[in-house]
């Protein structure tokens, strides 16, 4: 069976009992109420601890460290003994690309780079509805993508997008169209092209030795000048 990695949010506990070989994986504040994962194995969140604290209360950091468990986080904080930081500069060598647009990016990126046998996305939520994980469904997608093209399982639940199409895409394009397919696609590029007219500036709020993602030194995918596509035909 190898090893399994359980990932839960904040939507829904895992309650089964664990196998073994399988960890839990929580992101975020999945082990306070309303969640209250049991049987957590690790936590992880990529926001800053006082954001973390402010959104999770008083309680909080007692919460936490009563886990006794590692916590995978910007960088190693004092108030939190079992912290260390996510090791992006390392996962970012290993894979030569530079794209985790959330801490669910992160985390099965981690597993990938731990060479895990089985990912399990539990309730994982990407759906139109959900504005937390709606707009990174692109990143995580491509992380499953690496971790399948690897050989990693994955099994996701029902309720989860990722790895689908969006509701108003075909799974099977020029085989089967949906109602109003076209239609949602105009409206959809209108809104596509606004956004990409607007200039985006980005603030370094976290220093990360040896990542550079705006200049994309450390990563195998590389973007062509306009006036030079014809050089790559």
């Amino acid at each position: 069976m190898g090893r399994t990695i359980i990932i839960t949010c904040m939507n829904a506990p895992y309650l089964s009992p664990k196998n073994h070989g399988e960890e839990i994986w929580a992101v975020n504040r999945a082990f306070q109420a309303p969640t209250l994962q049991p049987n957590i194995d690790r936590v992880y969140f990529a926001d800053s601890l006082p954001s973390l604290i402010a959104m999770g209360g008083d309680t909080f950091l007692d919460e936490l460290n009563a886990l006794n468990c590692p916590v995978y986080c910007q960088e190693a904080y004092p108030e939190v003994p079992m912290s260390r930081p996510i090791p992006i500069a390392q996962m970012v060598r290993q894979f030569r690309a530079v794209y985790y647009t959330s801490t669910l990016a992160y985390m099965i990126a981690h597993a990938i780079f731990e060479r895990v046998n089985t990912i399990v996305l539990h309730h994982v939520n990407s759906a139109t509805a959900n504005p937390e994980y709606y707009h990174q469904k692109a990143c995580n997608d491509f992380w499953c993508g690496v971790a399948l093209g690897l050989g990693i399982r994955i099994r996701a639940s029902d309720t989860c997008l990722l790895m689908k199409p969006h509701p108003w895409e075909s799974p099977l394009y020029g085989y089967w169209q949906g109602p109003k397919e076209a239609d949602l696609y105009g409206e959809l590029n209108g809104a596509v092209a606004n956004l990409m007219s607007e200039p985006i500036r980005y603030q370094e709020v976290k220093y990360v030795e040896g990542v550079s993602p705006l200049k994309h030194r450390d990563s195998n995918v590389s973007y062509v000048r306009p006036e030079m596509e014809t050089l790559y035909g």
